[in-house]
C-alpha cells in the first residue's frame, strides 16, 4: 500500500503540471488568435475617438505589447493627426528590431511628420544602431522637404560610411534632396554613382533637371535615352 501511495503522489502532481502547461498554452494561443483579429479591426476606425475605444480594448486583454498590432495603432493614429497617441504607442511596443523603427518613420512621414522621422533617426545614431537603406531613404526625403542641406548631408555621409550612396532608393532621394536645393551637380554626381538604376532613378533626375530653371533641356533628354536604352 506504500508504495502504491508513493506513486499516486508522484502522478497527481505530474497530472497537474501537465494540465498547467496546457493552460498557459492555451491561453498564449488565444492572446495571438485576438491580436490577429483585434489587428483587423484596426483599419474600421475611421477617427481618434474609436481607434482610442479599440486601443483600450487591447491594453484590457493584455496586449499591449504587441508589435505587430502596436504597429497598426500607432501608424493610425499618425495619420489621423493625433502624434501624442503614436509616440506613447511607440515607446510601448519598442525594442531593438530596426524594422520596427522603420516602420514607424514610414508612418510618420507618410503622416507629415517629417520632424518626427528626424527625431527617430537621431535616436537610432544615438543608440549606435545599423541604419539600413530604408532608414536612410525616409530620413533624405524628410530633410528634403524640411529644406535642410546639412542635416541631409549628414545622411549623405551616413550612407557612404555604410556603403549605401549606391543603393538606388538611397540614390534617388540623394538626387531630389540635392536638386530641390539647388545643387544640380551634386544631383547628377550622386546619380552616377547609383549602382543598379532603375526607371525611379532615372525619373529622379529627370526631375533634377526640371527643378533648375537654367538646365539644359539636353540633359534631361540625354537620361531619358539613357531610361529607353536600359529598360
Amino acid at each position: 500500500m506504500q508504495s502504491g501511495s508513493k506513486f499516486v503522489k508522484i502522478i497527481v502532481p505530474a497530472r497537474r503540471l501537465s494540465g498547467s502547461i496546457s493552460g498557459t498554452t492555451v491561453g498564449s494561443s488565444k492572446k495571438v488568435c485576438g491580436a490577429e483579429k483585434l489587428a483587423l479591426l484596426v483599419q474600421s476606425c475611421a477617427d481618434v475617438r474609436s481607434l482610442k475605444k479599440l486601443h483600450a480594448r487591447v491594453l484590457a486583454h493584455g496586449l499591449g505589447w504587441d508589435v505587430i498590432l502596436g504597429s497598426k495603432i500607432l501608424g493610425l493614429y499618425a495619420h489621423l493627426g493625433a502624434l501624442p497617441d503614436s509616440r506613447l504607442v511607440f515607446q510601448s511596443i519598442v525594442n531593438g528590431d530596426l524594422a520596427l523603427w522603420n516602420s514607424a518613420m514610414v508612418d510618420y512621414f507618410r503622416a507629415g511628420y517629417v520632424e518626427e522621422v528626424i527625431l527617430l533617426y537621431r535616436r537610432l545614431k544615438l543608440h549606435q544602431f545599423c541604419l539600413n537603406e530604408k532608414t536612410i531613404t525616409f530620413g533624405l526625403k524628410s530633410c528634403t522637404q524640411l529644406r535642410n542641406l546639412l542635416l541631409g548631408k549628414g545622411m549623405h555621409a551616413d550612407s557612404l560610411k555604410l556603403g549605401l550612396s549606391g543603393d538606388k532608393f538611397v540614390g534617388s532621394s540623394l538626387v531630389g534632396l540635392y536638386s530641390k536645393l539647388g545643387k544640380i551637380d551634386d544631383s547628377q554626381r550622386v546619380f552616377e554613382e547609383i549602382f543598379d538604376k532603375d526607371i525611379v532613378a532615372y525619373t529622379s533626375m529627370i526631375s533634377a533637371y526640371s527643378d533648375v530653371v537654367d538646365s539644359s533641356a539636353w540633359n534631361a533628354f540625354k537620361i531619358a535615352s539613357e531610361m529607353i536604352r536600359n529598360n
